[in-house]
């Protein structure tokens, strides 16, 4: 008997087989990495449509109301992200408005971004004093979030006849004010944030405050993507320098402010292309007459 006989195969059909294997697990790994690639593609085509329709649920536009101009812009950190802005006119004088922040980042939070959409959309019609907006909408939200999620809000409301803004906060930023000749200033109201209480301690926490306007007075609301941006060395733009910013570009227009903003941020972060949070920043400004047409920068 041979030797290869002795053993079932010549050493030529051993070489042949092992080559025989050697394709077939190239091609394995070809299939795998090509299955990989559209599994990718068809998640990135997921996610633009998520984009789009999160974008269409953020104001296409900003309102126009005589002797106020608005300016206002979202970024988020991920293809879609928890960040939302809105207003809705009340009536021919009122504007209500809202900046709210879903804990988290991406399609988690963008879910609960979505529900405060609607939340805002619908129970502003019925109840859109600060207080009672925020009750309801505490309500609404905290039976169907998570007990880990939470959202930050402040909610107000515009009086163009009275050059009033009544605001309340729940957990949110502070708003920075600059009125008259006193410097930039923050107003920090009471208030718990949405989904970590049911009730009564919710409601107790909330301050309401009303302030009063002037021609060439400014209201910059935000959201912490913008104070908690970092720059190479690792330190955060802070609440401070964003005070500081407001204050020194104060007496530009809404849209010119909220781009001097930006771009102060943007020097500070330096080589840093991108935010580690969704961002929101919103300004509102009195003019004595009426302004140019506001647009979303």
């Amino acid at each position: 008997v041979g030797i290869g006989t002795a053993h079932g195969f010549e050493q030529e059909d051993i070489q042949g087989i092992g080559s025989l294997a050697a394709q077939a697990a190239l091609a394995l790994d070809n299939a795998r990495l090509f299955q990989e690639q559209v599994e990718r593609e068809r998640m990135a085509r997921e996610l633009a449509i998520a984009r789009e329709m999160q974008e269409r649920l953020l104001p296409q536009s900003v309102p126009e109301f005589e002797h106020i101009e608005v300016a206002a812009s979202s970024v988020s950190a991920y293809e879609v992200g928890g960040d939302y802005h809105d207003f809705l006119e009340l009536d021919g004088h009122r504007l209500a408005f809202i900046v709210s922040d879903v804990s988290g980042k991406g399609t988690s939070a963008a879910f609960y971004m979505a529900n405060m959409h609607g939340v805002f959309r619908s129970v502003t019609r019925i109840a859109p004093e600060p207080r009672e907006f925020l009750r309801h909408a505490n309500q609404v939200l905290y039976e169907t979030m998570e007990r880990s999620v939470f959202i930050t809000i402040i909610y107000g409301i515009v009086d163009c006849d009275r050059h009033t803004i009544t605001l309340a906060r729940a957990g949110h930023c502070p708003a920075i004010l600059a009125r008259g000749t006193e410097p930039a200033m923050f107003l920090r109201s009471s208030g718990l944030g949405v989904g970590l209480d049911r009730g009564k301690r919710f409601e107790d926490s909330l301050a309401v405050e009303t302030v009063t306007m002037a021609f060439g007075d400014a209201a910059v609301f935000y959201t912490d993507g913008v104070v908690e941006s970092r720059n190479p060395s690792g330190e955060e733009y802070g609440y401070e320098r964003l005070l500081a910013a407001v204050e020194s570009c104060r007496d530009k227009s809404a849209t010119a402010l909220h781009a001097a903003l930006l771009e102060d941020l943007r020097q500070f972060m330096g080589s840093t292309r991108s935010y580690d949070d969704d961002m929101t920043l919103l300004v509102f400004k009195w003019h004595e007459s009426e302004p140019s047409q506001p647009a979303i920068p």
